[in-house]
């Protein structure tokens, strides 16, 4: 019996060119990427910030000559928070169903006005 390394080796022994997987989609490149979710914490305004620093250091760290690349990356990451707080509102929404209100203190639920005599034996 083989080595299971010698085993995954065999069929290229064969026929070095063809590939041992078979690929389940096409091997070209897309038009388009997906649209992707970000996650909390990933960095925004990574380009601005690079052509800031980079300014910076051109300019031995003067912001005077630097003010468009520092009003440019300031306004991206006012941008980037505006969306942020966006989406974290639109996600609270969607989460509780929008139109809905938080249920407060005050408000009953209508299990227990549907048959109170049911429901003595769960308040003693």
């Amino acid at each position: 019996m083989a080595t299971p390394s010698l085993r995954g080796r065999l069929p290229r022994l064969g026929n070095p060119r063809k590939p041992i997987l078979k690929p389940n989609k096409p091997l070209i490149l897309a038009n388009r990427v997906g649209e992707r979710r970000r996650e909390r914490g990933e960095a925004t305004c990574v380009t601005e910030m690079s052509v800031m620093m980079a300014c910076w250091k051109q300019n031995e760290f003067r912001d005077e000559a630097c003010r468009k690349e520092i009003q440019d990356f300031f306004d991206c990451a006012s941008r980037a928070e505006e969306a942020r707080k966006r989406d974290s509102q639109r996600e609270r929404e969607h989460s509780r169903g929008v139109g809905e209100e938080e249920a407060g203190s005050q408000q009953r639920s209508p299990m227990w006005d549907s048959s109170p005599e049911r429901w003595d034996h769960a308040l003693s």
